[in-house]
């Protein structure tokens, strides 16, 4: 799924590489440029016109003034969401990340389940589709919601909101 930053620029990524279009000019990334890895499992754009390029193989990476920069954590990258108020979240494979300014940094209140999506809703709070069902997090603490809640399935795999910011969860059996 690709995506456009506020100055119109489009990301989109491909099973091989990074495909970036600003001002006209395709960009093609791979770990030549700079990538961790050259399969992309997520990407976003933040309000600088940064695009921040996840995979789940080989972690974080920020493309920014045309210069890609590669960040220690979060590893195996599977999504990756920017809120209303710009701050960069990271769902992976052991749990949620947000970024701070400088580095990333862990979300203790969400725990280490798998955070497969990852979208927002409309009183701001993050929703999470994870290996151990869905998890609201309103910023200070996280509730999780399983079959036993009430929700059909144990595995959730996309999360999105749609027009008027109602968030829509899929999953399986």
């Amino acid at each position: 799924r690709g995506v456009c930053d506020p100055r119109g620029s489009h990301s989109f990524p491909t099973r091989r590489s990074s495909g970036l279009e600003r001002s006209g000019h395709i960009w093609h990334l791979t770990t030549l440029n700079g990538l961790q890895h050259n399969e992309i499992s997520a990407l976003a754009a933040d309000a600088d016109g940064s695009v921040w390029i996840g995979s789940s193989f080989g972690g974080m990476c920020r493309w920014k003034r045309n210069v890609v920069e590669q960040f220690d954590q979060p590893a195996e990258v599977h999504c990756l969401l920017q809120t209303d108020t710009n701050e960069i979240y990271a769902g992976v494979v052991d749990g949620l990340f947000r970024y701070d300014g400088t580095r990333w940094n862990r979300v203790a209140a969400c725990g280490k389940a798998q955070v497969r999506a990852i979208t927002q809703g409309a009183m701001g709070q993050i929703w999470m589709a994870t290996s151990v069902g869905i998890k609201p997090y309103d910023g200070f603490a996280v509730q999780t919601c399983t079959k036993a809640d009430g929700m059909p399935g144990p595995r959730w795999d996309v999360a999105w909101d749609d027009r008027e910011k109602a968030v829509r969860l899929a999953g399986r059996q």
